[in-house]
């Protein structure tokens, strides 16, 4: 281990280096695991998705969003053809016919646990960076 003098005037200099360091490194790793956790998002949406005619479930989608300077870049999963439907199908919602209440159709919950998962890995990974960093 080598010991590096630095002198009084550039202490400050020397600790804003590293302090920039770590946070670009910070924000890598979050931009890393936000991918990651979008990817697996979608696969996971696109197994869980009702699929009565299947194009619903081939529709989910990875956008990218970029942050303000010095942010990790934000990643949207979405339904691309088929985002009205994303509600109905995870809420129910009523059968109309001539303008008359026939029924209801029950909620195929498929959004909301993968969404959980999603988040609780996240968490983690972005809990393991800052541990790494």
């Amino acid at each position: 281990m080598t010991v590096e003098i630095i002198r009084l005037d550039d202490l400050a200099d020397t600790i804003e280096e590293m302090l920039v360091g770590y946070a670009e490194n910070i924000t890598q790793g979050i931009t890393v695991a936000g991918y990651e956790a979008a990817k697996e998002c979608r696969k996971a949406l696109k197994q869980t998705s009702p699929k009565q005619h299947g194009d619903y479930s081939k529709s989910w989608v990875i956008s990218k969003q970029k942050g303000r300077p010095g942010e990790p870049m934000r990643y949207i999963v979405h339904n691309r053809e088929h985002y009205r439907l994303t509600h109905l199908l995870e809420n129910g919602h009523l059968i109309k016919r001539d303008n008359k209440v026939i029924g209801r159709a029950p909620a195929q919950v498929h959004i909301a646990p993968v969404e959980e998962a999603t988040k609780e890995k996240f968490v983690q990974d972005v809990e393991d960076v800052i541990r790494e960093a």
